[in-house]
């Protein structure tokens, strides 16, 4: 995870860690933003309420900012390599 180095010395380790939960694995559609939260330390009351707020931009600027800084990385690269090949391979296989 790059973010700008001013960046992170400004967000919290819970801020920073949830910018990763977010963009790996909330933004890939494998766990809620709650869960991204619960994840990055908040507790489980606070979790759905804290994961709305640091996604707000007029709340939590520089969360915000750093989440849209990594989600343009991550659209410039492919976050699946060549995911085709068990089933290309399966097909193969069977003709």
């Amino acid at each position: 995870m790059k973010i700008d180095g001013r960046k992170s010395r400004k967000l919290t380790p819970n801020q920073l860690r949830f910018v990763h939960e977010y963009c790996y694995h909330t933004l890939t559609g494998k766990q809620s933003a709650s869960e991204s939260a619960r994840k990055a330390g908040y507790s489980e009351k606070i979790a759905r309420r804290t994961a709305y707020e640091l996604t707000d931009p007029n709340k939590y600027p520089l969360v915000a900012e750093a989440i849209y800084d990594l989600k343009k990385e991550l659209t410039d690269k492919p976050l699946i390599g060549f995911s085709a090949a068990p089933w290309t391979l399966a097909t193969y296989y069977i003709e």
